[in-house]
């Protein structure tokens, strides 16, 4: 029987697991953003798209500039993602430290500006918060995709439902990658369950705290896994 390759181990030992991970902070995100930033989203941008035509269309209380913000920042930040891609685009695991890294120092400036102005009243402060977790998100969001982990996107998740779904057992599928996707599912509600409640009871600040933590912890197991690892083992898994 033929060994896995490292490559294939490293996948599922850290890259799978980092991304589970990845995709709590996009439901921590979006929870923040919608509940405490004025319905906007700063990861899913099909939302805000959605959100900024009916805006233009008149809806009342349907934000526009927020969207707007949202979408601009993203589109930056995917380009600093990209550029991050074009760097290290041999070596997974540099590009997703590079990539957290950078997420991290968003999301931290995000926080204080967000605990300094403590109940956001000031719009250009939300817009300032909206705009730099919004880059940061693209970031996570162009090096997933560089990865390209089936059922791992950490921010869509219709194929992903659409999948589990169709190729069940009732609908006459195989019933195959179930618990993946299912974790995948699970994943971004229980972090949109924790980011709400924390909105409700603490404001903005606190959450964002909390995703700079869980963000701190993925950077030390990504850390602690390219000491002890060769190049070799962090290409892209061929099985």
């Amino acid at each position: 029987m033929t060994e896995p390759s490292a490559g294939v181990d490293m996948h599922r030992r850290v890259v799978v697991p980092v991304l589970v991970a990845l995709t709590v902070v996009t439901g921590l995100v979006d929870a923040v953003s919608f509940l405490g930033l004025g319905q906007v989203f700063v990861a899913v941008m099909t939302g805000n798209v959605v959100f900024l035509g009916l805006g233009l269309a008149g809806a009342p209380d349907t934000p526009v500039l927020e969207p707007l913000c949202a979408l601009a920042a993203f589109a930056l930040g995917a380009a600093g993602g990209g550029r991050a891609i074009t760097r290290w685009a041999g070596h997974r695991g540099r590009v997703l430290l590079v990539a957290i890294v950078l997420e991290l120092v968003l999301v931290l400036g995000a926080a204080v500006i967000a605990l300094a102005e403590l109940h956001l009243t000031s719009r250009a402060a939300a817009l300032a918060v909206v705009g730099l977790m919004a880059c940061g998100l693209a970031v996570q969001n162009t090096v997933v995709r560089h990865l390209a982990v089936r059922d791992f996107t950490t921010t869509l998740l219709t194929l992903t439902l659409t999948g589990m779904v169709a190729d069940s057992h009732p609908a006459g599928g195989s019933g195959g990658h179930v618990l993946r996707r299912g974790t995948s599912v699970l994943a971004l509600f229980a972090g949109a369950l924790v980011g709400g409640l924390f909105v409700v009871r603490a404001g903005v600040g606190p959450p964002l705290l909390l995703v700079a933590a869980m963000l701190v912890v993925v950077l030390g197991v990504l850390g602690r896994s390219l000491r002890r690892s060769a190049a070799a083992d962090w290409e892209a898994p061929t099985v």
